[in-house]
Formats: C-alpha cells, structure tokens, sequence
C-alpha cells in the first residue's frame, strides 16, 4: 500500500496521499528487526503476541511452513526484506526525511554483513541475484 500511497502522491501532489505514505513507513520502521530487515509480519502488540498468534493460528497452517514456529527471523529470497528497503529509499528520496534513514541504513548494513558472512553458502549465492 505505501507504494500506491507515495505513487499517488507523486501523480496528484495532494499531501494526503503522502501521509497516508509516512504512516506506512513509520510502519515499517516499527517492524524493522534488530539487525535490519523484516519478517512476514508486524505486530504492533509486540513479541509476546506475535509468539502466540505463532503458537495458536500459526502452527495450523497448511504449507505455510514459515509460519509453524518463530524464528524471530527476517526474509531476504522472497522480497519481502528488499521491497520494504526500496519503499523506505523511495520515501527518503521524495523529501530526504532524515526519519526514514535509521532503518533503511540498518537493513542495507545487514544485507551487507550477511552477504560478507563466512557462513554464507548457497543461500547467498541466490539470494544475491536479487540485489
């Protein structure tokens, strides 16, 4: 949605569209995990409550193995990590908000500290094509 909101800002100029962006992107900011990027979710009630919705609704999903248990995780291979970064970009480049900047620098150096990894195997491999 905050992609739509800022891409509706940019056609019309109606601030509107771009608070309704800035909410997004306080949003996300939220959500950024510790050492930068983002999981499947956000639960604004915190991590005790998110440990139970993982514990209740969660571990009955079929073919959802991702979400069966909490890893505490962020995800780099399936965008959700990288097309949050790029809406934080694009937000910070609309009005070079220096409030944007935290989490949109904390996921690039995570990105780059995991990419460095001596660990990083195959995983990095293709998930490196998507950068």
């Amino acid at each position: 949605m905050g992609n739509l909101f800022l891409e509706a800002y940019q056609a019309t100029g109606n601030e509107y569209y771009y608070q309704a962006a800035e909410k997004v992107g306080s949003a996300l900011n939220m959500g950024s995990m510790f050492r930068g990027g983002w999981n499947y979710m956000i639960d604004f009630a915190g991590d005790r409550s998110l440990k139970q919705w993982y514990n209740t609704i969660g571990k009955n999903g079929w073919r959802l193995k991702e979400f069966q248990h909490y890893y505490g995780n962020s995800t780099f291979d399936d965008d959700v990590t990288i097309n949050a970064a790029l809406f934080l970009l694009k937000m910070y480049l609309e009005k070079l908000d220096p409030v944007r900047k935290p989490s949109l620098d904390k996921s690039i150096n995570r990105r780059n500290t995991l990419f460095q990894s001596p660990d990083c195997r195959e995983y990095c491999n293709f998930s490196r094509r998507s950068f």
